[in-house]
């Protein structure tokens, strides 16, 4: 014991020399180039007033924008730390070998994504109980809102990576992601709102569908055949609950093609106990076999292409040996943006407004195949640019149906940042 516990506080001691180290050549001229990095770029001037309209005599909220500007900088002076401080993930790696030879398998719970590690080495994050009734409410109001239009309006449950029946273990004792979201549709099916929760869907015939390996082993997000397979599943829901005319046997496996990147990809949760704990996933890109015709738009980044299939895909992301820097899940869609919109040029009728989060980013490009008008926003992201209405968006646009569509983990989250996903005023 007294052998382990000098081993334990020697480790420590070599840590803390290294990190001196590098914080002493870490100067005001790296602090410099970091703001320089971000100014050297172009700016991109997007006229958000037009593209999602500011309610009569409502000014933007400049506070929200400062604090934004304060979040943006926190997050870019954290990630230039990660990427270009000296040593950093030498250190990283070295602090996380030590985890792996004491047995230890869990960030703290009060981290972003904290990690735990799963049976199969899945990394998987976990959730505390939660407060989801203000959440509630909010999606409640919102369907009233789309009801008065005549619009039709349901929330999409997204699985996540921890089971409540397959990981009794976790689920109601370190994760509470399910039942928080369990209390959430309740509420839902209280107030008469439809949904649907593709858990139910992942055991009740969903085509040996199961939660951990719907989603990349060292990242929270799930898979592109994950996406494939959820957006073959809302076309039925619009199909059948809603007689709109798709065909969600176009999305069948069979008729996609697939190109796969072997090990090219470190997920989030793969980058906090680093490669000396985790295994990189593959990656794959999926292209109809049957080709189409799109306009597609990032305003954000100044994006406005015409195209077939390929323009969802930001390939840059697709094959990269920068672990650490590049996230490959950025390839769908570019990542997540404010907002995306896709519309159809050789046909399709049907107008159909995402609201959502990163998960979606795989879901889209598939929806596209049958309908032919999407709009997506993220609200997180949105809501830092402009302060516009989604009501008024949604009753000027006037789509066909409104998909309030979140992963199980998101009901109930406090965080400013988070709490924007919920602002449907």
């Amino acid at each position: 014991m007294k052998a382990e516990r000098f081993t334990a506080v020697m480790f420590l001691a070599v840590i803390m020399l290294m990190m001196c180290a590098v914080f002493g050549s870490f100067t005001v001229n790296a602090a410099m180039k970091l703001l320089n990095r971000e100014s050297s770029g172009v700016h991109i001037s997007v006229d958000w007033e037009k593209l999602y309209p500011f309610t009569d005599g409502r000014e933007q909220n400049i506070a929200s924008e400062k604090e934004s500007l304060a979040e943006y900088l926190k997050q870019k002076f954290g990630d230039y730390t990660s990427k270009y401080l000296p040593g950093y993930y030498r250190m990283t790696e070295a602090a996380k070998k030590y985890e792996s030879l004491i047995g230890w398998n869990m960030t703290s719970v009060y981290e972003y994504n904290p990690v735990m590690i799963l049976e199969g080495g899945y990394l998987a994050p976990f959730v505390e109980s939660r407060d989801i009734t203000e959440h509630a409410e909010s999606t409640v109001s919102l369907a009233e809102f789309c009801a008065g239009l005549g619009i039709d309006f349901f929330y999409v449950n997204e699985p996540g990576k921890i089971c409540a029946s397959e990981d009794r273990n976790i689920s109601g004792i370190l994760d509470f992601s399910n039942q928080n979201a369990d209390r959430f549709l309740a509420k839902l099916k209280e107030a008469g709102v439809k949904y649907y929760d593709l858990r139910r869907i992942t055991h009740d015939g969903g085509g040996g569908m199961n939660h951990h390996g719907m989603f990349f082993a060292t990242d929270h997000h799930w898979k592109p055949e994950t996406g494939l397979w959820a957006a073959r599943h809302i076309l039925r829901f619009l199909r059948d609950d809603y007689g709109w005319p798709v065909e969600p046997e176009s999305l069948s496996p069979e008729k996609f093609d697939y190109t796969v990147s072997h090990g090219c990809f470190l997920g989030a949760l793969g980058k906090k106990i680093t490669l000396s704990r985790a295994r990189p996933d593959d990656f794959t890109v999926i292209y109809p076999k049957r080709n189409i015709m799109l306009d597609f738009s990032l305003p954000d980044i100044g994006l406005d292409i015409s195209g077939d299939f390929s323009v969802f895909y930001g390939m840059k992301y697709f094959v990269s040996g920068d672990y650490y820097g590049n996230d490959t899940y950025m390839t769908y869609c570019y990542g997540t943006r404010p907002m995306l919109k896709a519309r159809r040029t050789d046909g399709g009728r049907k107008k159909l407004f995402l609201i959502r989060n990163s998960f979606s980013s795989v879901i889209i490009p598939f929806l596209s195949l049958e309908i032919g008008d999407i709009s997506a926003v993220d609200l997180r992201y949105l809501r830092g640019m402009a302060d516009g209405s989604i009501r008024r968006y949604i009753a000027e646009e006037r789509p066909d149906a409104v998909i309030l569509i979140y992963h199980v983990s998101v009901p109930g989250r406090t965080s400013e940042i988070d709490r924007r996903l919920w602002d449907f005023h």
